[in-house]
């Protein structure tokens, strides 16, 4: 069962009213703050509301800094606003783990949003913009050549995962952080069942709420394998009588059905990452950077690749830096013109994985064996998905003949319409099927 955020809303709400440290001007505004929230979701598509855990967050952190700074009221008003917005910074930089920062932040802006009168479209007035985030600032500067995680370092975290208890998950959330290059907080942390879209030889995600700049579908081919080993095998939801649900929270502790504390996520990277002889930073917020740099530095990738898979906006600065930092095609140009043997367009080692010809599933090309059974991973076999390869006249006519035979009739291919995306899903589906079967024959008893 996910995890009813209300209660903690109503607890935090109830510490508001009987607060006696805050004054009346300051409860109200708080109440009143909460009040907005609620308003906003009322009136917001499903996709734009804000989840419970990030509104709990906001109340929680705003009614911190009202007992704390004192000045929560005059960074509202225009006038008063832009001359305490330092100090209460200074008040947030005493915790500057990144992660408790951000929330401040996060809860400083939603603050200006929602109460300030000179908010605008949605937005917060630019005072409240001036405190920049940590972990998921996208303007931070590119980073080191030598610092970028490829996925060789990926995959050294993966199989230094294998020894710890949730291995399985870190391997699945340090793969797809990589491949999405996702905003690891607001973007990542609560993706959903329902915004991962498994298309056999990839994943479509979509990318929906708390995004800084647009709703975006992002396709992703590298580390499919360990998604799916967590998705369909691990998650705790699948050994729930209902199983996973469209709103089913993908990042969740091993044997819980709720969402994971952000915390949990930075501290499992972490303490695999110390366990490796990788000398390079593995924050979350690193593996974005690490893949904007390396798509940047591809002859294939254009500017527009960049700003809509990352999420940025159109013409956006950010995207210009990664390019001027990691593009080395002026670099190859002058090595070229010094007589160096530099290969202009090298083709680069391929990264998805590959098609397992024992069991027809996907599994990471760098291993000895399939992630899914006991045979041999033959690289130079896989480079495409073993498909059915009868034509599709012939399925067709099996198919009519069924119908004609009276073995298959309407109702049954309703039925089968009705299970398209529990099908599209779940590639273990006919492996189980007579466990379900048998599971609906006894309720049907």
């Amino acid at each position: 069962m996910q995890h009813d955020y209300s209660d903690k809303i109503d607890r935090r709400v109830r510490l508001v009213e009987t607060d006696e440290e805050i004054t009346d001007p300051e409860r109200e505004q708080l109440l009143k703050f909460h009040e907005e929230i609620e308003k906003h979701n009322r009136r917001a598509s499903a996709n734009n509301q804000i989840s419970g855990t990030r509104h709990e967050s906001y109340l929680a952190h705003a009614h911190r800094l009202v007992r704390n700074t004192g000045l929560m009221l005059q960074i509202l008003d225009p006038q008063t606003g832009v001359d305490v917005v330092d100090s209460i910074g200074s008040w947030i930089d005493e915790y500057d783990n990144g992660y408790t920062r951000d929330n401040y932040i996060s809860a400083l802006r939603a603050w200006g949003r929602f109460l300030a009168p000179d908010a605008r479209d949605d937005k917060h007035p630019e005072r409240f913009g001036v405190l920049e985030l940590g972990n998921v600032e996208d303007d931070q500067p590119a980073p080191e050549p030598s610092e970028v995680l490829f996925w060789d370092d990926v995959i050294t975290i993966i199989e230094a995962a294998k020894d710890f208890p949730t291995g399985k998950r870190t391997a699945a959330i340090v793969a797809l952080l990589w491949a999405t290059g996702a905003r690891p907080m607001s973007e990542f942390w609560e993706l959903e069942y329902r915004q991962i879209d498994d298309r056999g030889d990839h994943l479509l995600i979509s990318i929906e709420s708390d995004s800084k700049t647009f709703s975006r579908t992002i396709r992703i081919d590298v580390g499919i394998p360990y998604v799916r080993r967590w998705m369909y095998k691990c998650h705790p939801a699948n050994d729930t009588e209902r199983g996973p649900r469209p709103d089913t929270k993908l990042w969740t502790p091993m044997n819980e059905d709720r969402l994971l504390d952000y915390q949990q996520i930075r501290k499992s990277i972490k303490r695999v990452g110390k366990t490796t002889d990788l000398m390079k930073p593995l924050k979350p917020e690193h593996y974005r950077k690490s893949r904007a740099s390396i798509l940047a530095s591809s002859r294939w990738v254009t500017q527009r690749d960049l700003e809509q898979h990352f999420g940025w906006a159109r013409g956006s600065r950010v995207v210009a830096h990664y390019i001027a930092v990691f593009s080395d095609k002026s670099r190859k140009h002058i090595a070229k013109a010094d007589g160096a043997d530099v290969e202009l367009d090298a083709e680069q080692e391929p990264i998805v994985p590959v098609w397992c010809d024992n069991c027809g599933r996907q599994t990471p090309r760098h291993r000895e064996l399939c992630l899914w059974c006991p045979a041999e991973t033959i690289a130079s076999l896989g480079r495409e998905p073993r498909l059915n390869t009868s034509p599709i006249p012939d399925e067709e006519k099996d198919l009519l003949d069924l119908i004609v035979s009276g073995e298959v009739d309407a109702d049954g291919l309703r039925q089968l319409q009705k299970l398209e995306p529990v099908i599209r899903r779940r590639d273990d589906l006919f492996d189980r099927l007579s466990d379900y079967i048998e599971h609906a024959e006894v309720i049907a008893e």
